[in-house]
């Protein structure tokens, strides 16, 4: 249920991001909501596991304001919602993966298609790719 509930938001966050450039905030909050209440309801996550995994998004909305938003604080707040889902570590795995293949996407697009070094990629579909691996590697929802 949650993997679903998660891949339903990364689907629609995901065309958001890539149309509009912006990520709206009050769909995610719903899904943060929804992902307590899930949680409280099947007690798959503890709620020190929730809190924890919300610290990678904490910390990228720190960075999103000391950068003057070099880092999207939809992306930062994208990233507090997957943790209350899937905990710290998963939501490292998730955001690390997500980089590794954004930053992958970003050299392809410099050298074969001549994009400068100021274009600015969307995020929340690469995190949506990251998701979909850890979910694979882990033979399900990840805790």
């Amino acid at each position: 249920m949650e993997a679903l509930c998660m891949a339903g938001m990364f689907l629609y966050l995901s065309f958001e991001d890539i149309r509009k450039k912006t990520i709206p905030v009050i769909p995610m909050m719903f899904w943060g909501i929804a992902g307590v209440i899930m949680h409280l309801y099947y007690g798959r996550l503890e709620l020190i596991s929730m809190v924890s995994g919300m610290l990678p998004g904490l910390v990228a909305y720190i960075l999103s304001i000391v950068s003057r938003e070099k880092i999207g604080k939809g992306d930062a707040i994208l990233l507090i919602v997957t943790g209350v889902y899937m905990g710290f570590w998963a939501n490292i795995m998730m955001l690390w993966t997500g980089l590794i293949i954004a930053a992958i996407a970003g050299v392809m697009m410099l050298v074969f298609f001549k994009k400068s070094r100021g274009y600015e990629l969307p995020f929340v579909p690469f995190l949506f790719a990251g998701f979909l691996l850890v979910m694979l590697s882990n033979g399900g929802m990840p805790t």
